[in-house]
């Protein structure tokens, strides 16, 4: 009974950790956005932009050396079986933290350099954070 509970509790556990990251993402994007409509702080254009490139690096590093990274779920392996293994977890976990990053570094060019270019960073990030979801990373 125990073991049962643990297991299934692996798979839900990524899937709770995903989302909350797409909605903190989500979050502060929206913050962000509402801080730039009501209060128009200073800009700093050149910082902005260089915050929104690196962050797009961020996001193309994370695709090019993380997602690699994640092995795929073996067809005799479940999905919870598959989240409940550290060496598919962990790697996961870092890919996701990585576009992550990249979204809130991305917010933080827009918000000081009040450009639409990190916030198109931004919202690329949050794609892509939604399309490295639990499910489509078990393969």
């Amino acid at each position: 009974m125990t073991q049962t509970i643990q297991t299934s509790s692996a798979a839900r556990g990524a899937q709770i950790i995903h989302a909350a990251l797409v909605i903190g993402l989500l979050l502060a994007g929206a913050t962000f956005f509402l801080v730039m409509q009501v209060q128009r702080p200073d800009h700093m254009p050149s910082i902005g932009l260089a915050l929104g490139g690196i962050a797009l690096a961020i996001l193309a590093g994370s695709f090019a050396f993380l997602r690699g990274r994640v092995p795929e779920r073996r067809s005799d392996q479940s999905s919870n079986d598959y989240w409940q293994a550290n060496e598919n977890r962990g790697p996961a976990i870092v890919l996701w933290v990585g576009v992550e990053s990249a979204g809130i570094l991305s917010l933080m060019g827009y918000i000081i350099g009040g450009q639409i270019t990190p916030a198109a960073v931004a919202v690329l990030a949050i794609i892509a954070l939604i399309l490295v979801r639990p499910a489509r990373l078990e393969g």
